[in-house]
């Protein structure tokens, strides 16, 4: 996360930030960089573009608070064979992200690897049609909050059965970031979920390095 003070702009410092995180990352052996901006950003994104970041998804960040009611008790988590976990990653929603997956404040690059290991965390939930992640809550801005991310299936019972699980698990806001497209942020208002005004509509951009 960086701003850059209205007095030092457009003398280099975006440029001199990135080439500084740049030589980081190479030496911690990572092989690409992403970060988000919101759309109306203009000078960001000039920035990013310039940096050699290139745009590779588009996403819309929402939450909701959840209702307390008596604890229920939770939907267990579930282990996934590779077949499903490849059948994920070739879904309708997934195209949706281009290939990109939310947990928490990140975005990653969805592979068969990455979601076996949130399977092994324990975050992996099908009920039905629908296939989800699901984080344990954690302390932000003071309150329990878990995460949403959608594989596969419907996306309105996806939300429905995330909130009950979410709410067993103990948080109080449950948080997803959503492809931007007007059907599914209509969806997520139907299930509770606002949209967030830091993240109305998110470009995610990415450089290999």
């Amino acid at each position: 996360m960086a701003r850059t003070d209205p007095a030092w702009r457009r003398r280099g410092v975006a440029t001199f930030l990135q080439s500084q995180v740049i030589d980081y990352a190479r030496g911690k052996r990572i092989t690409a960089l992403r970060l988000w901006t919101l759309s109306k950003n203009k000078a960001a994104i000039k920035a990013c573009e310039k940096g050699g970041f290139k745009l590779v998804c588009e996403a819309a960040h929402v939450s909701s608070r959840l209702r307390l009611k008596t604890k229920a008790k939770a939907t267990s988590p579930i282990s996934a064979s590779d077949t499903q976990l490849r059948a994920f990653l070739r879904s309708g929603y997934s195209s949706k992200m281009n290939g990109y997956i939310a947990r928490g404040s990140h975005f990653l690059r969805s592979s068969e690897r990455l979601l076996g290991h949130l399977e092994g965390q324990g975050e992996l939930y099908v009920e039905e049609d629908s296939a989800f992640l699901v984080t344990r809550p954690e302390i932000r801005f003071k309150e329990p909050q878990s995460s949403l991310t959608i594989l596969t299936g419907p996306v309105q019972e996806s939300m429905k059965s995330a909130k009950k699980i979410a709410r067993a698990l103990g948080a109080k806001i449950l948080s997803a970031y959503v492809p931007y497209e007007q059907y599914q942020l209509s969806i997520a208002k139907r299930c509770g979920f606002k949209r967030s005004p830091w993240g109305t509509h998110c470009l995610v951009f990415e450089k290999k390095i």
